[in-house]
């Protein structure tokens, strides 16, 4: 029987492990997918401008009702949802100068009516070359944009080899979110909060010490009994 050398036996117990390492290993299956569901679908928030033309009619002195009732219901849509300065634009050098300035004189009378400060208004002018043109009232929106949500159709829910979640996972929930957010300004940066009432504060923390009430009653006058469905009569 031949046997080998041990230096040349060496060599082959050697080289084995290396010759199978040689074989490229196959990538690993990911076992869940990268992120959470609120990472891989969410919601974005761009910027967007309303805008409200106010037409002026040289055979009426100021602006008509159906023009207030358009810029009563602009100006609560500021007051609800609006960011900056409520802006006021009137046409310079236009076929009705002193009725542009009319106008704008009734707008910001009536934002002040409705809430709005007079230094959250702010004025400018824009070239009319003699046109008949209107005035404009415009401020800053936030818009949130819902994720894209890929059909069902497009995953294979027979495939249980990974023990994945689906690639749509949670995408329904964030896009029904974004149709409720009411002002999408707030997924950007928190709202800030109006002074403390230290005066109330200290009020409410001195009725709880004593066992009192903490919030508002109202006196016997302000209760009101309903007797429908009550007995009686005479």
């Amino acid at each position: 029987m031949n046997r080998l050398p041990l230096s040349l036996l060496a060599l082959v117990l050697t080289a084995l492990p290396v010759a199978c390492q040689s074989r490229p290993a196959e990538p690993a299956r990911p076992t869940a997918q990268p992120g959470t569901p609120l990472d891989n679908h969410s919601i974005k928030v761009r910027g967007a401008s309303e805008v409200l033309e106010l037409h002026l009619d040289p055979a009426f002195p100021t602006l008509k009702r159906a023009d207030l009732n358009k810029l009563e219901r602009f100006i609560a849509a500021y007051r609800d949802r609006g960011h900056g300065p409520l802006r006021m634009v009137m046409p310079e050098n236009g076929a009705s100068p002193q009725l542009a300035v009319e106008a704008i004189k009734v707008a910001r009378e009536l934002a002040w009516e409705k809430g709005v400060a007079w230094d959250e208004i702010s004025g400018s002018v824009y070239e009319a070359d003699g046109r008949q043109a209107p005035i404009l009232l415009t401020f800053d929106v936030y818009e949130a944009v819902a994720p894209d949500c890929r059909s069902m159709a497009a995953f294979d829910l027979s495939d249980i080899s990974g023990n994945n979640e689906l690639g749509n996972f949670g995408c329904s929930v964030r896009h029904n979110l974004a149709q409720m957010i009411a002002d999408p300004a707030d997924l950007l940066a928190e709202r800030e909060l109006d002074p403390r009432d230290s005066r109330r504060v200290s009020i409410i923390m001195e009725a709880y010490r004593q066992g009192q009430p903490t919030g508002a009653t109202g006196g016997e006058e302000n209760v009101s009994i309903s007797n429908v469905g009550g007995g009686g009569g005479g």
